[in-house]
């Protein structure tokens, strides 16, 4: 709960979470391209992290505002810093996955590849149902 009434999940979000929840399951279950696996996960992560960045809500009229301006304790605003130093990490990380994909078996890379993508929709999507959970303060 904030200061301006409590969180609404915003309906945009809706249609990119089950979608990205579908590709994972189907993409288990069925023969499914990998690059339309990766397109998919990749549209919905980046869809839904920049509504949530927005920091929209619904007002009472259903339309969708910027219900805060104001930081949080827990929230923080990245600098021109950082903003800088994104390329560069970035490339380190997608560097470094070619290596690995040049180095490993390509089982073992596969499986790697298959966790961590897992493990970014799982965190990614049980963001998204915090607010609705029953959790003791």
């Amino acid at each position: 709960m904030s200061a301006h009434g409590p969180r609404e999940i915003i309906r945009p979000i809706i249609f990119p979470a089950v979608l990205l929840v579908l590709t994972n399951v189907l993409g288990g279950l069925l023969v499914m391209p990998i690059s339309l696996q990766l397109l998919f996960n990749t549209c919905c992560c980046v869809y839904i992290g920049c509504i949530i960045s927005t920091r929209l809500a619904k007002n009472p009229n259903g339309t969708l505002v910027s219900y805060s301006k104001l930081l949080q304790e827990d929230e923080s605003v990245i600098g021109m810093d950082e903003a800088k130093q994104f390329p560069l990490i970035a490339s380190a990380f997608l560097f470094g996955f070619y290596l690995l994909y040049k180095v490993l078996p390509p089982a073992l890379f596969k499986g790697i590849v298959t966790t961590y993508f897992s493990a970014t929709t799982v965190y990614s999507i049980s963001a998204l149902f915090l607010d609705f959970l029953p959790f003791s303060a």
